[in-house]
Order: C-alpha cells, then structure tokens, then sequence
C-alpha cells in the first residue's frame, strides 16, 4: 500500500488550527500538526519527508525551520498572512556560490525570468580593450 503525501503544519496559531480543521477530511494527502515547541524542528522535519510545509507568516518562531531549509530546498512552504489576507507560496534552491561572480550569476538568472525585469545586456568589453573574438 502506498503511503499518502505528507503535509506539515507548523506552528501554534488559530489561522493554522483553522486549515488543520478545514483539511482533516482530504483522503489525497495526510495531515501533521508539528508544535513550535517541538525540540530539533528541523530535523523532525526532515525525517518526516513532506511535500508541502504550511506556516504562519506572522509566528516568531520561523527562524527554527531555517536549518531544514538548507538541508531539504525542495520542500515547498505556504505562508498565511491573516491579518493580511494572502498566502505566499515559496519554493527553494540551493546554489553552488564561490564567488561574488557566481552570485552575480544566479540573480541575473532570476532578474531575467521576471516578465517585469528589462531586457539584461550581457557587460560590453571596454574601449580599447583587448577581444578574443576574430575580426569580421
């Protein structure tokens, strides 16, 4: 038998109690409710596998589920925001950073994917200096 996808709760708040309640019912994944105050978070976390963890935007505890986030980016998370009525759907990854060049790359990369970004002109050697490419 196969085992449902797992979705996380995590946190305390009434926002949350209201979607464990209003999701108790789904037959097509299953619920887990895990505390702010559970101990290790993240590793709980990760051993539980889930394909979406749920939590609220406003809870001061966020930052405990930062050490999962660096060991499993692939997880995606829902942020609910009551107060202002929105959810935020994030989604992770890791990228490999040696250098400011390497970190210049990947914002490029999402800069150009964003349909507000202007068209990115790739940095134009300067006069005078020396090209590799063979005159036309």
């Amino acid at each position: 038998m196969a085992t449902q996808p797992l979705i996380v709760l995590f946190g305390d708040s009434l926002i949350l109690d209201s979607i464990e309640a209003s999701l108790a019912d789904d037959l097509d994944f299953s619920l887990l409710r895990l505390r702010t105050a559970h101990a290790e978070v993240a590793r709980r976390l990760q051993a539980v596998d889930p394909v979406l963890v749920i939590f609220d935007l406003d809870a001061p505890s966020l930052q405990s589920i930062i050490p999962f986030l660096r060991a499993d980016p692939g997880v995606p998370l829902l942020g609910v925001d009551v107060n202002g009525d929105v959810a935020v759907s994030l989604t992770c990854a890791h990228h490999a950073v040696q250098n400011l060049i390497d970190l210049q790359g990947i914002i490029r990369t999402h800069f150009s994917a964003d349909p507000r970004a202007p068209h990115l002109h790739q940095p134009q050697a300067a006069a005078g200096a020396l090209s590799l490419a063979s005159p036309a």
